[in-house]
């Protein structure tokens, strides 16, 4: 035994995920780490920037009290911004569909980063793709522990974010998955606290100084009785009662955490908030019935929950407010709006862009379909592998998987073809987020393939920068110099090559290509 009977919120696997994300900081998003393309590519991105801006239309038709104040930002928070992948796809997307809208030309939408750990706030603001959002006063960063803070502070600007002027529109992606919840357990329509003993496995003692020991944790629920008034906020026991009076025989988590997050939000907001969350959650009451303990599931040295977002659309509609779920009933994945000092007849955009983006084909059935073709067609013909990306928004991830088949199918396509995939490959850098993978490398592979030296060139110069000076890139810059005619260029290049792998068979025939007549180079 770890830890003895507590509520889950007070168990110690929450101090020790706090420490991992801490002592990780921007490396837990390296591959194989912490899954989080789900809410980081193009797609899920443009369709949650689609209904921000569709919350903004609304906001730009109220006319008189509660009209936007044309002086002031208006912020884009997003809490655990975590990798900085989704930022940067959201905000190329969201400043595309807003440029020409009538009505929102003048009005400064701001966002704003913010996580608890220091060392992932400070990667973003030396990232150089974040570089021109904060030169055009568009992007801001902050230390937020949504957890504990009740106030906000930008890191460039300077400004203190409280009882801001214009609504506030918050983002949290995966966010809520990994915050403190409590478990409760309803039977015969008695309300009981699901209390927790924290047990670890294995051979000697638990290092709490040590974030890896979450992998050998296990939890056990025990149903004690409870005071009626659980809570310190009314808001949250009445949400309690009415799951007593209507889930039946069941377990469910509350989200404690998120919901403790969203009253200070309130607070920052005016009162005036939409809330945007996309999490594994179940967003339907009746999803909630007939449950047994939850799952912690483990991410390697840190775990998440699955997240009640019914009982958050309840809090939102005892404050008054209004809550936008998907017609899916998938743990998987969901997508839910909450929305509080706004009439529902005000937000016709909000609600019609919400349901447009996830019910129809939303983001749970692209990553299905995506998934289900990367894991199933080793090599899709050339047209389909192009559509597949043109779908996914030139997503680099997607284009990565297919590098080697991209290779062998640039060497046979048309001229159609050629032209389709060398806008993809231009498309896929632009969206590129630096963070583990050397993309430029591989665009660089399939521009050889393509016959396209200058942008091979091009792609490798970007690779030594970014990646450093590696074996493969300095031969694919040297034969990116020969096919340029520049021969003295590649054989200096391929030189640099060989002193990092003397016995390399392609540089050493690169070489003595080079060193022989030039035009047959």
């Amino acid at each position: 035994m770890l830890q003895g009977q507590c509520r889950l919120s007070e168990s110690v696997i929450w101090t020790l995920q706090r420490a991992f994300y801490e002592a990780e900081g921007p490396a837990a998003w390296k591959p194989k780490g912490i899954p989080f393309w789900m809410t980081s590519n193009p797609y899920f991105a443009r369709a949650m920037a689609r209904v921000v801006l569709g919350f903004l239309r609304d906001l730009a038709a109220v006319r008189g009290a509660g009209a936007i104040d044309l002086s002031a930002p208006l912020n884009v928070v997003e809490l655990a911004a975590g990798s900085g992948q989704f930022a940067f796809t959201f905000l190329r997307s969201l400043r595309e569909l807003k440029d020409g809208v009538p009505g929102l030309d003048r009005l400064r939408v701001r966002y704003v980063m913010t996580d608890f750990a220091e060392s992932n706030v400070s990667a973003w603001r030396a990232h150089e793709r974040f570089r021109p959002f904060v030169e055009q006063g568009l992007l801001d960063f902050g230390l937020f522990d949504l957890e504990r803070d009740g106030e906000l502070r930008l890191l460039h600007s300077g400004e203190r974010l409280a009882g801001t002027p214009n609504a506030l529109v918050v983002l949290a992606n995966y966010a809520f998955d990994s915050t403190r919840h409590d478990c409760f357990r309803v039977q015969a329509q008695t309300i009981a606290q699901d209390l927790v003993t924290t047990l670890v496995t294995g051979e000697g003692a638990a290092d709490l100084s040590d974030p890896g020991v979450l992998e050998r944790i296990r939890l056990r629920f025990d149903a004690v009785s409870m005071a009626a008034a659980y809570y310190d906020d009314a808001v949250s026991n009445r949400v309690l009662e009415g799951y007593r009076k209507t889930l039946g025989d069941t377990t469910f988590l509350f989200p404690m955490g998120a919901i403790d997050c969203i009253r200070r939000l309130l607070g920052v907001a005016g009162q005036r908030l939409f809330l945007l969350c996309g999490d594994k959650g179940d967003a339907h009451e009746e999803d909630l019935r007939r449950r047994g303990d939850p799952v912690m599931t483990r991410h390697g040295a840190c775990f998440s929950f699955v997240v009640n977002l019914n009982a958050i659309g309840h809090y939102f509609e005892e404050a008054g407010g209004l809550a936008l779920h998907t017609l899916q009933h998938t743990t998987g994945f969901q997508v839910s709006g909450f929305l509080c000092g706004f009439p529902e007849s005000a937000l016709p955009e909000t609600r019609h862009a919400f349901h447009a983006e996830t019910d129809d084909f939303g983001p749970t059935e692209f990553f299905t379909l995506v998934k289900s073709i990367c894991q199933n067609f080793a090599a899709p013909p050339p047209d389909v592998l192009l559509a597949l990306l043109k779908l996914c928004g030139a997503d680099p991830e997607v284009l990565y998987i297919y590098r080697d088949v991209l290779v062998a199918h640039a060497r046979q396509a048309n001229d159609a073809q050629r032209q389709e995939l060398r806008r993809t490959l231009k498309a896929a850098w632009d969206g590129f987020y630096i963070l583990h993978r050397d993309m430029a490398f591989e665009l660089a592979r399939i521009s050889i393939a393509l016959s396209e030296p200058e942008d091979a060139r091009r792609y490798c110069e970007e690779s030594l920068r970014l990646f450093g000076r590696t074996h493969a890139t300095l031969v694919m810059l040297a034969l990116s110099h020969s096919l340029l005619g520049d021969y003295g260029e590649g054989l200096r290049v391929v030189d640099d090559a060989l002193a990092l792998k003397p016995d390399s068979e392609p540089a050493l025939d690169l070489k003595a290509r080079l060193q022989r007549a030039p035009g047959r180079a």
